[in-house]
């Protein structure tokens, strides 16, 4: 599937520098030959904290932001694959760029959809360590494709919310790294 997306990349922007993001110790010498990669691995970022938490799960591509080459990236799960160059629509004068525009649940909105706690978070919740966030109103988004400025949401921000977690079951949905990013862009946002 990497192969697959890094050739659809290569083949459509053939100019972008491409970040490879590693997480295990697998030979991946053959994909940074033929596609002219930089290869981020894991288990050499320089914090320990760092690697413990993203190492063996879906959090890996956070290693990007926090110790990516890039001032300014796309990120694209494994399985994605692109269908032309998109780099025009890429916004690099905001923060992060959510590449998905639908409101997902109105600024009116008096219940929480049963799908928000299970994908995302508990508003209800949430409300302990953040009671101004207003979860209404808000495109959540898969974390698969997004663009992002590196060190958008620092390293030390994103542990204390894994340390909420932690303390209060349920609070993020288990699917790893979504919750919280999803979290942090429209919290973040709403704070300018």
């Amino acid at each position: 599937m990497v192969q697959a997306t890094l050739a659809s990349m290569r083949h459509y922007c053939p100019n972008m520098p491409i970040c490879l993001t590693v997480d295990g110790d697998f030979d991946v010498s053959d994909l940074e030959k033929e596609y002219d990669l930089i290869v981020l691995r894991v288990s050499e970022l320089p914090s320990e904290g760092m690697r413990n938490l993203v190492s063996g799960n879906g959090r890996a591509k956070l290693a990007a932001m926090w110790e990516g080459p890039f001032d300014f990236y796309v990120w694209l799960d494994s399985d994605a694959i692109v269908w032309g160059d998109f780099s025009s629509q890429v916004r690099t004068d905001v923060d992060f760029q959510v590449f998905w525009s639908e409101i997902s649940i109105s600024a009116d909105a008096t219940q929480i959809p049963e799908w928000l706690p299970h994908f995302y978070f508990d508003p209800q919740k949430l409300r302990r360590f953040d009671a101004e966030f207003d979860w209404r109103g808000n495109a959540y988004f898969s974390s698969g494709a997004f663009g992002c400025r590196r060190d958008a949401i620092p390293f030390g921000k994103w542990t204390e919310a894994e340390c909420w977690s932690k303390e209060t079951p349920g609070l993020f949905g288990d699917f790893y790294e979504q919750p919280l990013l999803n979290y942090f862009v429209h919290s973040m946002t709403q704070r300018g």
